[in-house]
């Protein structure tokens, strides 16, 4: 639904982009063998982002491997979580009945875990068939010049869980809002930039924060602090789809 109403808004092509820059009057993209212009360039490109790299908005970037893989063997209703450190030591597995589905956050070695995961949950694994994708946590500015970083691009992703979905939706409704206000010349592009750097702090900054120093904490504690936290935190418990991993939302779940 969202690609038909972008092809009656847009021109959408489906090229490898290989090098992106900005001039005095505008930015230039080269894709494929030919360059295109423009007023604005937003950088939906995810955790490796070549337009955070070209205009020198990389931050504080951390690059881990989200992979994950499924079979058809998995049947239920139920989202196992392991925190085990042998599995990942700073991240977590996971294990999801409906979807059939293994997976782990780790910075290297990501098949070895999901191999182990599938031998736990006796699920036969082949290594050709899992999906493997870079997950990108931390801090940078979020636009600079004429580029505005949207989405993991813009490290949108919170750092406990490796989300970023919902954060990447966000984000786009607030580049969204002020390059229009721009593109209508209802302000100048630095006041629509600075506006966007301004509720990019306000929407994300606190929970960005509290997750990261949390995840901080996890990977420095011994396997009894984990299995006490474990043991207090709620089971089958039902939670809002969009806002389960918001750590600054689960404290109210935590007992009295």
């Amino acid at each position: 639904m969202l690609r038909e109403r972008a092809k009656a808004n847009a021109e959408l092509r489906y090229l490898p982009v290989r090098a992106v820059g900005q001039k005095r009057d505008g930015v230039a993209v080269l894709a494929g063998k030919r360059w295109f212009k423009g007023k604005l360039l937003l950088g939906c490109d995810g955790a490796c982002s070549l337009v955070a790299r070209s205009f020198g908005l990389w931050g504080k970037r951390e690059l881990y491997q989200a992979a994950f893989y499924r079979s058809s063997r998995l049947n239920g209703e139920g989202i196992d979580v392991i925190l085990d450190k042998s599995i990942s030591k700073s991240f977590f597995g996971w294990m999801i009945e409906k979807q059939g589905e293994i997976g782990v956050i780790r910075k290297a070695n990501e098949n070895l875990a999901l191999r182990e995961l599938a031998r736990r949950f006796s699920i036969r694994f082949d290594a050709k068939k899992a999906v493997i994708a870079p997950i990108a946590i931390g801090s940078c500015k979020p636009a600079r010049g004429r580029a505005i970083l949207v989405g993991e691009a813009a490290l949108q992703t919170k750092p406990l869980t490796g989300g970023g979905i919902v954060f990447s939706l966000l984000g786009a409704s607030l580049a969204l809002r002020f390059v229009k206000s721009y593109l209508d010349g209802e302000v100048k592009l630095s006041d629509a930039t600075k506006r966007y750097e301004s509720e990019c702090r306000r929407v994300f900054q606190n929970e960005i924060k509290a997750q990261y120093a949390l995840r901080k904490l996890y990977s420095c504690l011994p396997w009894q602090a984990i299995n006490f936290l474990a043991s207090i935190l709620p089971r089958g418990v039902r939670v809002n789809e969009l806002t389960y991993d918001r750590v600054l939302s689960l404290f109210k779940l935590l007992p009295d």
